[in-house]
């Protein structure tokens, strides 16, 4: 299965470094699969062929909250995101409950340069 993509999520993920990234708002998958959304992992990496992510966000860990399982309903709360300015690429990766593993999304994300520095930095 190819995985899914939204210009308009991309759009809103972008964020300026340095600064609180805003998250992903709540989500559902319809018609949800049929067993329940065991965990959610977003990772981001420098191109498709990178090995290694820059980052990663699971609901293990916190940082993705899978509010109803059975309706594949989930979200990413706003939070620190430690990514340089650049363009990135992400994908979320879904596990439920039988360990049957799907990347349902991915897409681009471009996080900038800050405008405004914080007076200790260079």
């Amino acid at each position: 299965m190819i995985p899914g993509t939204s210009s308009v999520l991309d759009a809103n993920l972008s964020f300026v470094s340095g600064d609180t990234w805003g998250g992903v708002p709540s989500i559902t998958f319809s018609p949800a699969p049929a067993d329940p959304c065991a965990s959610v992992t977003m990772q981001f990496r420098q191109n498709p062929q990178a090995a290694t992510p820059l980052a990663t966000l699971t609901s293990a860990g916190g940082e993705i909250l899978i509010t109803d399982a059975a309706t594949w309903t989930f979200e990413i709360p706003a939070q620190e995101l430690n990514l340089k300015p650049g363009k990135y690429v992400w994908s979320i990766r879904f596990t439920d409950d039988q360990g049957v593993v799907q990347t349902y999304m991915q897409g681009a994300i471009q996080v900038l340069d800050p405008i405004t520095r914080d007076a200790r930095e260079p």
